[in-house]
């Protein structure tokens, strides 16, 4: 199968109230603690310069929500299964090919596919590596999950990236 480059414009926000509450829920249910200020979760007020969009059909897109061009996104994804006692790597080279050029504001570039039955053992994590005047270049790597890809925050504005 190849892979097919693809760009969309204004994808969907994430809820960050609800990115926010579903936070909180996490650390309630895996015994890290964290104190609100209150019983609910603070609304998020930031706005994402950078994140991850899952569309409906599967597809891991980029998106620039900054008012920048961004020169040059390249990307790849890592991982591994278990089988028994063997581990099996998945790796796919960045800049192997997976380069897009001039990213406009509000538009989201696919970046992977995932694949409920070929890919619902493995452990995944997307990368990217970005380009821009202001920002220079800049690596961002996407939470490893198993299972599938998840809208998040890459960053936020205000934020600085170390």
């Amino acid at each position: 199968m190849t892979f097919e480059h693809k760009r969309i414009q204004n994808p969907p926000q994430i809820n960050c109230y609800d990115e926010a509450e579903r936070r909180a829920d996490y650390e309630a249910h895996s015994g890290r603690h964290y104190i609100w200020p209150s019983s609910v979760p603070p609304k998020e007020t930031r706005v994402p310069l950078y994140r991850f969009y899952v569309s409906d059909d599967d597809e891991l897109y980029f998106v620039n929500d900054s008012e920048e061009v961004i020169d040059r996104v390249s990307y790849a994804t890592g991982g591994f299964q278990t089988c028994d006692d063997d581990v099996v790597t998945v790796d796919s080279p960045e800049d192997g090919g997976h380069v897009y050029l001039n990213v406009l504001p509000h538009e989201g570039v696919k970046i992977d596919e995932y694949d409920m039955i070929l890919d619902s053992d493995f452990l995944l994590q997307p990368q990217v590596t970005i380009y821009s005047a202001s920002m220079g270049e800049r690596l961002f790597l996407g939470s490893a999950s198993k299972g599938g890809f998840s809208g998040e925050v890459l960053l936020w504005s205000g934020e600085e990236q170390h």
